[in-house]
């Protein structure tokens, strides 16, 4: 989303499969255990209703990164293949992009980035 375009209010779902390294997953516990980054003059707020995380985002900022919701420590190892899935909509069309990275410098990435475009029915990512 560019500087000029409207907020929206995105939300996301938690999808259990195998073994399950996130914290709060089901978002059962609120907010508890998850970040929410907002860099560079970008604006949002997250809170966790009914088994869903709605980020309400008043300035995106100018670029993808600047808004972050996420969760770390996460310990990976090396030659494990993992799967990252959630549910995601938006309260208006929108694009996000997901991905896993070291949560510090120099933030390198551990998975491709999973870009995709929201619409107000859930998907699953």
């Amino acid at each position: 989303m560019s500087q000029g375009e409207a907020a929206d209010t995105p939300a996301v779902s938690s999808v259990s499969v195998g073994t399950e390294l996130l914290v709060n997953g089901d978002f059962s516990m609120g907010n508890e255990k998850w970040d929410l980054g907002n860099y560079e003059g970008a604006s949002a707020e997250a809170v966790a209703t009914d088994g869903e995380m709605v980020l309400a985002i008043s300035s995106p900022g100018a670029q993808n990164w600047n808004v972050q919701f996420q969760q770390s420590p996460i310990t990976l190892e090396k030659g494990i293949t993992y799967t990252m899935s959630f549910d995601a909509k938006a309260s208006v069309a929108r694009s996000i992009m997901a991905n896993v990275g070291q949560g510090q410098d120099p933030y390198g990435s551990c998975s491709d980035a999973l870009n995709a475009d929201l619409t107000t029915e859930y998907q699953t990512l």
